[in-house]
């Protein structure tokens, strides 16, 4: 698993959980540090236990809330939003676990070139063109056939079930075909759910209509997808 930290919408940092616990506080001192007067020095541990994670408020003045309700002690799973103050701190499946890219191929794009094997032109153009899919604003998730990648284009594309849509998602519907939009609208992205018969869930929270920053997950029936904004 990992933590996404959030103020606001506003994605700060990404941690990676390695199987021990962690304490979160504003103490330089702690595992994941959140530099805000409203959060303890050492406000909250995180454990993992029985293959998921418990979550512990180190007896603090303002509390740790999951999902608005106080808590003491709580087991956590991915898509809990564990709040202290404005910060917001989203349990997610870690991007190995789901098979997806990284969370930010800005800091490691594929590089074409540099590779120490040889390789032959069409292989060179596939790289190429991976590359510059990913510079691109995309969905990037994972399915039968591995890691996937899908270039979001200005006009948008639909997300749901059957041969009608753009995204087709596994399994199928008897309710709707359709399920979700992703529309470019005033320079930025928007993920808005087209049935109330089928969830559409961003970053763990359900939602009729949400605009998208880089990094955000959205998730439909089980399966996740992350919002990778354009680079430039």
């Amino acid at each position: 698993m990992q933590i996404a930290v959030y103020r606001g919408r506003q994605l700060r940092s990404t941690h990676r959980l390695e199987g021990r616990p962690v304490v979160v506080g504003r103490s330089a001192e702690c595992d994941i540090v959140v530099a805000h007067e409203v959060v303890s020095r050492q406000h909250l541990r995180l454990r993992p236990v029985d293959g998921g994670l418990e979550a512990t408020d180190l007896e603090t003045a303002n509390g740790t809330f999951i999902d608005g309700e106080r808590i003491t002690t709580r087991r956590v799973s991915p898509g809990d939003r564990i709040e202290l103050g404005n910060w917001v701190l989203v349990v997610e499946r870690a991007a190995n676990d789901l098979g997806l890219p990284p969370l930010s191929p800005k800091d490691s794009m594929p590089p074409p070139y540099g590779e120490t094997s040889a390789k032959s032109p069409d292989q060179i153009l596939s790289l190429i063109d991976r590359a510059n899919r990913l510079r691109e604003a995309h969905l990037a998730w994972v399915d039968g056939a591995g890691p996937q990648a899908r270039a979001l284009p200005r006009s948008g594309l639909t997300l749901g079930f059957g041969d009608s849509v753009d995204i087709a998602l596994r399994g199928s519907s008897l309710f709707a075909q359709a399920v979700a939009d992703l529309r470019y609208e005033r320079r930025s992205w928007t993920v808005t759910a087209i049935t109330p018969l089928v969830g559409v869930k961003v970053n763990g929270k359900k939602t009729r209509q949400e605009p998208l920053v880089d990094g955000d997950t959205i998730e439909i029936k089980g399966q996740t997808f992350r919002f990778r904004a354009a680079i430039g």
